[in-house]
């Protein structure tokens, strides 16, 4: 497996241990792998995460996810950028461009923006920061 952006880490399922996702280059389906924290495999072989990440310089993929916990029920979300621009927020289990949790009604223009999350209206909810896009969920979608 070989990879062009760090790592990121976090607590994915609640378990107090930190669970590893990194890109997979290279690969097809292009996506992210889910690691335990010792590097096995979380689930099986397969990617964990299909969405293909957004292109940046060299059209090579450099957006890192992010992990949040938006529905606050004890386990992290995972939010990625599809190569068309698109946001995702998945399962802490993975997913993909069919299995996710919302999906951005509006791409990114940010080309290889990585997303960052903060409350940035103070309201209590997360929103999903890329560039100079924010993204926040309103109901089932991520406008």
């Amino acid at each position: 497996m070989s990879c062009v952006v760090g790592p990121v880490a976090g607590d994915l399922d609640g378990d107090s241990r930190p669970e590893i996702i990194v890109m997979v280059g290279g690969a097809n389906p292009a996506g992210y792998y889910i690691l335990e924290a010792d590097g096995s495999d979380w689930s099986d072989s397969t990617v964990d995460i299909a969405v293909p990440p957004k292109p940046g310089a060299g059209n090579l993929g450099t957006t890192e996810p992010a992990i949040a916990d938006f529905d606050k029920d004890g386990t992290a979300e995972i939010v990625v950028v599809h190569s068309s621009g698109d946001v995702y927020i998945l399962p802490h289990t993975g997913g993909s461009t069919t299995v996710f949790e919302y999906k951005s009604d509006q791409p990114t223009d940010t080309p290889g923006g990585s997303p960052r999350i903060a409350d940035v209206d103070e309201n209590g909810s997360a929103e999903v920061i890329i560039g100079n896009d924010v993204f926040e969920i309103q109901g089932t979608n991520l406008v």
